[in-house]
């Protein structure tokens, strides 16, 4: 409800937070009960609800009163008790009920923490949620203003959720590091999954750290083309997790699989290596994670490295 944009995002987040504080809240009055109700009748009298008084009534054989009204006590207890208002009618009598009402209100310090923060967060805006629902509403008056089907429609709605959900812009929060620094992280990420991928095999640490560099994360959805057979290509991938397929399309529009790319695989190369078109076009079978390193950048490589990649290889390309 969140992230639909058709209903209003204040409206959403306070009604999430109050279940948030009734489900706790209930939880409390259950447990509170429980602890009262879990000790012998002859010692009835000696905890919260058994020695409770209100006015002239009293609570001492509350087994017999009715459930309801033992709910709402009991919902009364827990609510006064998160609040830490404490109004001093109703109390922990014996041990563990002071065990729990200690938990219980260390646990309240950081539920109020998180309830005061998110009301906080709403009244000055700028939240995460909130980025993406302005991003995907300027994305809808694009779409509608540009007439796009529905199915590129999806396939945009889509991405721009995975985005959000995934969390997968780690490069926005890595740009204020020095490069020596974001080059290290890309090397831990990376490295183990290029030297396994068979074009690269037998290369130097020193060329694979160099497109270990310059690699960028992208996450793709299943059913979202990725390269289309026929098109220049200037991009280069590897896939790390997921599995994608490579389908031939015939001039009558038939469409037959050439191969699946599991993991460790990498397309793309046959395009910019050859400068040819896209051979196959390339679809996405299941949730993939893939590595993209541009034409110009991999290029950039080659000839430094050129001398290495003809001993690997043969001969030049």
């Amino acid at each position: 409800m969140e992230k639909d944009i058709r209903i209003n995002y204040l409206f959403t987040r306070i009604v999430k937070l109050i279940v948030v504080e009734l489900y706790c809240t209930h939880t409390a009055a259950c447990i509170f009960y429980y602890l009262a109700s879990t000790l012998p009748s002859s010692q009835e009298g000696y905890t919260w609800i058994g020695s409770l008084k209100m006015g002239d009534y009293s609570y001492t054989s509350f087994r017999e009163i009715d459930i309801w009204k033992r709910y709402i006590t009991s919902l009364y207890f827990a609510i006064i008790t998160m609040a830490t208002v404490g109004y001093g009618d109703i109390h922990a009598v014996n041990l563990r009920e002071m065990i729990f009402v200690m938990i219980y209100v260390s646990f309240d310090m950081i539920l109020g923490a998180y309830l005061i923060g998110n009301m906080t967060a709403l009244i000055v805006k700028g939240s995460k949620t909130e980025r993406f629902r302005d991003k995907m509403t300027d994305l809808i008056k694009y779409m509608n203003r540009n007439r796009l089907g529905k199915e590129i429609r999806n396939q945009i709605k889509g991405h721009v959720r995975l985005q959000y959900e995934s969390s997968y812009t780690e490069a926005s929060a890595l740009q204020d590091l020095p490069i020596s620094i974001r080059a290290k992280v890309s090397q831990t990420l990376y490295t183990e999954y290029i030297e396994k991928v068979p074009l690269l095999k037998g290369c130097s640490a020193e060329f694979i750290n160099q497109i270990v560099i310059r690699l960028h994360e992208e996450f793709f959805l299943p059913g979202e083309v990725i390269m289309e057979q026929g098109n220049v290509v200037d991009q280069f991938y590897f896939v790390c997790h997921g599995v994608l397929e490579e389908v031939g399309i015939g001039q009558d529009g038939s469409e037959e699989t050439v191969k699946l790319l599991p993991p460790n695989s990498s397309f793309g190369e046959i395009s910019i290596l050859c400068n040819i078109p896209q051979p196959y076009t390339v679809r996405v079978c299941e949730l993939c994670r893939l590595l993209r390193i541009d034409k110009q950048s991999f290029s950039n490589i080659l000839e430094i490295y050129f001398s290495r990649w003809t001993q690997n290889f043969g001969q030049p390309l």
